[in-house]
């Protein structure tokens, strides 16, 4: 596995490394659900990506590769 960044691995899916992107997520998005923002339950998305990942073989698939998922479990678990 090459050297993670701040968030754990170079693809971790977790979020970006907090000095990068200060107030990324504070910001005030009333004014997106004034204009129609319709937002829907996580599970509904994550079924949807999962059945669109299936129904196209050629999807870049990111985050992390079942050997660095191992290496960091591992890592954890060695942390005492």
């Amino acid at each position: 596995m090459t050297k993670p960044h701040a968030s754990g691995s170079p693809r971790a899916p977790g979020p970006p490394p907090a000095q990068e992107y200060l107030g990324l997520m504070a910001h005030d998005v009333t004014a997106s659900y004034d204009a129609g923002l319709v937002t829907r339950p996580l599970s509904e998305t994550a079924a949807d990506t999962i059945r669109w990942l299936q129904e196209t073989p050629d999807a870049v698939v990111t985050g992390w590769s079942r050997e660095d998922e191992a290496a960091v479990l591992a890592a954890w678990r060695e942390r005492g």
